[in-house]
C-alpha cells in the first residue's frame, strides 16, 4: 500500500514538474517574442520599465524563481534549462496564461497560509507566484488598452528632460534662498 502511495506521489510530482515546465516555456516564449518585436520597432532600444516586454520578462523571472525554490535549484539554471518553443507549437493564449498563473498563485497562497498558521512569507514561493501573476496580468491589461500602452512607449530624451527640469527647479530654489538671505541682511 505504501508503495502505491509513493508511486502516486512521484507521479504527481512529475505531472507538476511537466506543468511548470510548460508554463515556463510559454512565459519565455512571450518574453522573447515581445522583446524582439519591441527592439525591431524601436531600432534596438531596450524595453522601458512597465512596458509589456518588461512585464513579460518580470513574470518569467518571478515564476522561474518560484519553481527554482521548489526544486532547490538556482533560478538562472531553471531559466536556462527552458527552451523557447517553436511558434507553431500550440501555446496557450495570453488570457489563458494569466488565468492559469492567477489560479496557481491563489492555490500556493492558500497552501502557504494554511501551513504558516495564517502567515505567508514575503519571499516564499507563494509571494513569487503572486508577483508573476500580477506582472503578467498587467501586461495583458496593457495589451487590451492601447491608449494606456502609449504611456509605456519609449521616450529617448526622457532622462535629459528630467535632468533639465530638476536643474531648473534647483536653480529656482537657490535663487529664492539667495533673495531671502539678502532680504534678511537689509
Amino acid at each position: 500500500m505504501s508503495e502505491d502511495a509513493g508511486s502516486a506521489e512521484r507521479a504527481a510530482r512529475c505531472y507538476r514538474a511537466a506543468a511548470e515546465d510548460e508554463m515556463l516555456a510559454a512565459l519565455k516564449h512571450e518574453t522573447v517574442v515581445r522583446t524582439i518585436s519591441y527592439k525591431e520597432d524601436t531600432g534596438g532600444q531596450d524595453p522601458p520599465r512597465n512596458s509589456p516586454p518588461s512585464l513579460a520578462a518580470g513574470a518569467f523571472g518571478k515564476y522561474a524563481s518560484a519553481v527554482a525554490a521548489e526544486r532547490h535549484m538556482s533560478p538562472v539554471a531553471v531559466m536556462g534549462s527552458v527552451g523557447v518553443p517553436d511558434s507553431r507549437d500550440a501555446l496557450p493564449s495570453e488570457e489563458e496564461l494569466a488565468q492559469r498563473l492567477a489560479q496557481e498563485a491563489e492555490a500556493a497562497y492558500t497552501a502557504a497560509k494554511t501551513a504558516g498558521g495564517g502567515m505567508v512569507g514575503r519571499s516564499g514561493v507563494a509571494s513569487k507566484l503572486q508577483s508573476a501573476a500580477d506582472k503578467f496580468a498587467r501586461m495583458v491589461a496593457l495589451d487590451k488598452a492601447p491608449a494606456e500602452a502609449a504611456v509605456a512607449a519609449p521616450q529617448p530624451d526622457a532622462a535629459r528632460r528630467v535632468v533639465a527640469k530638476e536643474a531648473a527647479l534647483h536653480e529656482a530654489a537657490a535663487a529664492e534662498t539667495l533673495a531671502e538671505a539678502r532680504r534678511k541682511e537689509e
